[in-house]
C-alpha cells in the first residue's frame, strides 16, 4: 500500500487548481500524483470544504499482532 500523502500537498493541489483550473496535467506533474488523485482532492474540497473526506473510515479487520510479534515471526 502506498503511503498516505500529506494534507499540505493536498492544500497545494487545491490552490494550484483554483489559480489555473485548465492545467490539470501541470498540477499532476507538480504534485507527482496521478490525475485521478488530483480530481479526488478537488472533489473532496468542493463537497466537504476540506481536502480529506471526513466520513471515510479504514476498512478491513483490525490487526491483532504487535510489531514485536511480526519481527519474531521472520526469524
Amino acid at each position: 500500500m502506498a503511503p498516505r500523502l500529506s494534507d499540505d500537498l493536498k492544500e497545494c493541489i487545491v490552490q494550484w487548481y483554483y489559480k489555473r483550473p485548465e492545467d490539470n496535467g501541470e498540477i499532476r506533474d507538480l504534485s507527482r500524483c496521478s490525475i485521478g488523485f488530483v480530481y479526488n482532492v478537488i472533489r473532496n474540497y468542493r463537497d466537504f470544504g476540506q481536502v480529506r473526506n471526513p466520513f471515510s473510515r479504514r476498512i478491513g479487520r483490525p490487526r491483532t499482532g504487535t510489531p514485536t510479534d511480526e519481527d519474531l515471526s521472520f526469524r
